[in-house]
């Protein structure tokens, strides 16, 4: 793409804004190249166009949502003697005694008996008898931090079933918005443009190309006809102002 790129490197977000300036550049130009499908080992160096969406949990196991230590059973003195880790790539595969607990990182695999993952912040250290223990804090609070493996699939399965019989019919499944107006920065809608010059004000594509999608998204609903634009003055105020 050109992107020059020096030895120093660049923070994160510098390089996903050069990214998509450049990215930009090749949609004003019509220079985007065509669609193909190609099999995994030949995308090196290829954009994917669509969305690519996983049917499946991702990680596929019990996971850490926090930086921290993953406990066994509690005993009497409410300390854990600290028996190993578990980090990306180097999972603590063992079952945890009780008064047994691991150091463990985001992301990383919760051991199968484990109650619950407390933040680092929660606990202080002490060392016995050459042993490394936490101790939990009294404002330590009760979250267990695990992402469970079938957490959303168990999520979708209780809401269609508390709703099966509702007069309104069984929660359905929200689509992912793909190639939808708001989604566009190099065109302004129709009926948003008919709207701004009903107000006299005028959007121009470059104004529509710096707003953020949840703006975007924002003036395509409130311009639609069966809304009661109630919030429509509002919103062109404040957002283009």
């Amino acid at each position: 793409m050109g992107i020059d790129i020096n030895n120093q490197g660049l923070y994160l977000n510098d390089a996903i804004k050069k990214i998509l300036e450049e990215i930009d550049t090749l949609i004003v130009n019509n220079a985007i190249l065509h669609k193909e499908e190609i099999n995994l080992d030949e995308a090196l160096g290829k954009v994917s166009m669509e969305e690519i969406l996983s049917e499946e949990d991702i990680p596929g196991y019990r996971s850490s949502v926090m930086d921290g230590y993953a406990l066994g059973e509690s005993t009497k003195g409410n300390n854990w003697k600290i028996v190993g880790e578990s980090f990306p790539g180097k999972p603590f595969n063992d079952l945890l005694k009780k008064g047994e607990a691991v150091t463990i990182s985001t992301g990383s695999f919760v051991p199968d008996n484990c109650v619950s993952v407390i933040p680092q912040e929660q606990v202080s250290l002490e060392f016995l008898n050459g042993n490394e223990y936490i101790v939990k804090k009294e404002t330590s609070s009760n979250n267990s931090w695990i992402r469970e493996k079938n957490d959303l699939i168990d999520l979708k399965t209780f809401l269609k079933e508390i709703t099966s019989n509702s007069k309104y019919g069984e929660a359905k499944e929200i689509e992912i918005s793909i190639n939808q107006p708001w989604q566009n920065k190099n065109k302004v809608p129709d009926q948003v443009l008919k709207s701004a010059l009903a107000r006299g004000i005028n959007i121009s594509v470059e104004k529509w190309r710096n707003l953020n999608e949840l703006d975007r998204f924002a003036f395509c609903k409130l311009v639609r006809p069966s809304h009661e634009h109630n919030n429509l003055d509002r919103a062109f105020d404040e957002i283009l102002k």
